[in-house]
């Protein structure tokens, strides 16, 4: 178990670091995926319910990190308290939604996913008519499902 929370934290800044030096000179019509919001979402929703204190770690994690690696000038901790606020949002309403088919159903995950991921993506001041702010979506929404069918099939059951 304790691999598992080494490898997210160095998937974590391989991730961020290729969201601020890589993937930008690579962007799709100026829209670049947020892989670090992709792994923080998907580390949260494949989380045990029973380890809440896990989960609010990650979130603070992760929160930190985008803090660090977003715009110079936003204030710092504005991550923090959202993906805080986001994680626990999404726990929430993945009780909510609980399934006793599949533990972890695909339309829930597209549901919840594409819901939070615009509110992450508002919280960035980008105009909800632009093409960028759905480009973007679209982008994090392809490694998501990516992400969802890696994590479902190796760590569903250990994290």
């Amino acid at each position: 178990m304790q691999i598992n929370h080494l490898i997210i934290i160095l998937l974590s800044f391989i991730f961020a670091s290729l969201q601020v030096g890589f993937l930008p000179n690579y962007s799709f019509f100026g829209a670049v995926p947020n892989l670090v919001f992709v792994l923080f979402f998907l580390v949260i929703f494949f989380s045990n319910e029973k380890y809440g204190l896990y989960q609010a770690l990650y979130s603070l994690f992760f929160g930190i990190l985008i803090d660090m690696f977003s715009n110079p000038y936003k204030f710092i901790g504005v991550y923090l308290i959202l993906f805080l606020i986001m994680g626990f949002a999404l726990k929430k309403l993945q009780r909510f939604f609980f399934s006793s088919f599949d533990r972890f159903p695909l339309d829930q995950f597209i549901f919840l996913f594409l819901f939070f991921c615009a509110i992450f993506e508002f919280t960035q001041f980008e105009f909800l008519l632009s093409n960028i702010f759905w480009l973007t979506i679209a982008c994090s929404f392809v490694f998501s499902l990516l992400g969802f069918y890696i994590f479902k099939s190796k760590y569903a059951k250990e994290i």
